[in-house]
């Protein structure tokens, strides 16, 4: 295990004089004794002068090139982490770019085959029915039996045409495009909760400009997943959606008071799709440099909250 440079300078504060005591010891139990015993007191002091003139700057020169050595290790360990980190980063940086694309590829897709749907296959069940209308209007009243084959056959088309226009609601709601996020929200919020029993609370404030359409669109497709999710398995009864603008920031925050959940356990990987839901909301978010809290319980309801940079 590679041991911290100021762990290594501290022990050499320590062991540096350590060492020197223990070399003028040697010294003057050894040659030093030697020497004022065979040669006389000035051989001694000129060994003395030698010894403790050449120990220094040896002990010195021996103790920078350490450090030089452990600085020279740090340098290099630095370098290489700030490679690595802007490896990384290229690599955070390209699958953003990446996702954002995917994204943006995904809403233009959806866009053009709610536009499909609506100019080709939602028409010509709008020209069925009023086809089938009509015919039923001219129908004698004698072919009775013909007439109750029709107004099943105009019913299942009504039907078809009213789960077609949901389905190009949920691919690309028109009101978003047309009119903005607060209207969309107010719209999808109230037409896919109150169908269920629950009851919508809208706190929206006053916005007096249109948001950039990727920001609304961000907004937009995380507050309809976290509604789908109370739709599908909160069992709520009251729901809060509240949109706040300020200079810096929007804040939404989705509210419920249903069963809840432990987060930390739905976030681990288990088998099947359990938790994707929320990663897609969060990942979303933070690809226009936002953040989504979420804080529920067991039996608490739930509560998001979603907060994204935004300037006028």
């Amino acid at each position: 295990m590679s041991i911290k440079l100021s762990h290594r300078l501290h022990l050499l504060q320590w062991a540096l004089p350590v060492l020197i005591l223990i070399m003028a010891m040697i010294h003057q139990l050894g040659p030093a004794r030697y020497v004022h015993e065979m040669f006389g007191e000035w051989a001694h002091y000129g060994l003395e002068i030698l010894f403790y003139g050449t120990t220094g700057p040896v002990v010195m020169w021996l103790t920078l090139r350490t450090v030089r050595t452990w600085v020279e290790q740090k340098e290099q360990a630095e370098a290489e982490v700030y490679r690595l980190n802007g490896e990384l980063q290229q690599r955070i940086d390209e699958r953003t770019h990446l996702l954002k694309q995917i994204i943006r590829v995904q809403e233009e897709e959806r866009k053009r085959i709610a536009r499909d749907l609506h100019d080709d296959f939602a028409q010509t069940l709008t020209a069925l029915t009023i086809n089938l209308e009509t015919a039923l209007q001219n129908l004698p009243a004698s072919m009775s039996p013909l007439r109750e084959y029709m107004v099943r056959v105009q019913d299942l088309t009504t039907t078809t045409l009213e789960q077609t226009y949901h389905w190009i609601q949920d691919l690309r709601p028109r009101v978003l495009d047309d009119l903005g996020l607060v209207p969309a929200i107010r719209w999808y919020a109230e037409t896919r909760l109150e169908a269920y029993g629950v009851k919508v609370h809208l706190d929206i404030g006053n916005i007096r400009w249109r948001l950039p359409p990727e920001l609304e669109t961000t907004l937009f497709r995380t507050i309809q997943e976290a509604l789908n999710n109370i739709a599908k398995h909160a069992q709520a009864h009251q729901v809060l959606v509240r949109l706040v603008f300020t200079d810096g920031h929007v804040i939404a925050e989705i509210e419920d008071d249903g069963l809840g959940f432990d987060p930390q356990e739905l976030l681990k990987v288990h088998e099947g799709m359990r938790g994707i839901g929320l990663l897609g909301m969060r990942e979303r978010v933070s690809l226009v440099g936002g953040q989504l809290t979420l804080d529920s319980k067991p039996d608490g309801g739930t509560r998001i909250q979603i907060e994204v940079p935004w300037t006028a």
